[in-house]
């Protein structure tokens, strides 16, 4: 399999919790394919135009839109927000391997528990210590809110504040 490595759609309120150097996307291109949308409301193209990254025309995600870029839902920005107007942050398993490393909860200062066990049912099977920045969860797919709060810290365990209140897919 390629050595292609995982992804993270976050935007600018994850690039600035995970610091400097941190450039994950807004979650619109993944709304797009999801919903099969081929045009912004501003009628400017989607990474979906003509339907190319979604052929088979399937709205696999059925979300409100909200009409706004603040409110729950999908905006007219189209960025899914939770219940509490945060964008959603997802993270892909593009390598195939079925393992799937967030750009947050792949931090050994969040996740480590004990060893290479994680809090969430996250886990290290690189390092069987659980030193190294390499956390992971069994699957395809992570989707995580940030919760009432609207933060969270890198270096805080996910365990407590202001990590403990956020919503996890996994979980």
């Amino acid at each position: 399999m390629a050595s292609k490595a995982d992804f993270t759609y976050g935007g600018p309120n994850l690039n600035a919790i995970l610091g400097p150097g941190a450039n994950t996307p807004l979650n619109r291109d993944v709304v797009a394919i999801l919903m099969d949308i081929t045009k912004c409301p501003d009628g400017t193209p989607t990474v979906n135009a003509d339907h190319n990254l979604n052929p088979r025309l399937v709205k696999y995600l059925n979300a409100k839109l909200s009409g706004d870029t603040n409110s729950p839902g999908v905006g007219n920005d189209l960025v899914y927000r939770d219940p509490w107007g945060h964008p959603f942050i997802i993270s892909l398993d593009l390598n195939g391997d079925n393992r799937c490393r967030d750009a947050f909860y792949k931090k050994q200062a969040v996740t480590r528990s004990n060893g290479s066990i994680g809090y969430n049912g996250l886990f290290n099977s690189s390092d069987t210590n659980g030193t190294s920045d390499k956390f992971e969860f069994g699957g395809r797919v992570m989707v995580w809110s940030l919760g009432p709060d609207g933060k969270a810290d890198v270096s805080k365990p996910s365990a407590s504040p202001p990590n403990k209140d956020n919503i996890l897919s996994w979980q």
